[in-house]
């Protein structure tokens, strides 16, 4: 769903392509091109549709170093503890 996501957020803001570096333009292309308007509107349908487009947000929002970055290490500890006693 990610690749439709995609797709039809750059039929619905036309904008979002020229935004696009070359290699994200290169993959649009190479997975079907900017959304037809009868496919969008399928996918509108699609129960998922807005978790799709939140996923994508999120994914886009990702490479974006502005957010602190979580120490892993407390849950690591915690997950190691649990599976421990699973196995005891």
């Amino acid at each position: 769903m990610h690749t439709e996501a995609e797709r039809y957020l750059c039929w619905k803001f036309p904008e979002r392509v020229r935004q696009l570096d070359e290699h994200r333009l290169h993959q649009l292309y190479t997975q079907g091109g900017i959304m037809p308007e009868r496919e969008a509107k399928a996918y509108e349908k699609n129960p998922y549709f807005y978790l799709s487009l939140k996923v994508k947000e999120w994914d886009d929002e990702a490479p974006q170093r502005t957010r602190p970055i979580l120490d892993l290490e407390p849950y690591r500890t915690m997950a190691l503890r649990h599976l421990q006693r699973q196995l005891s």
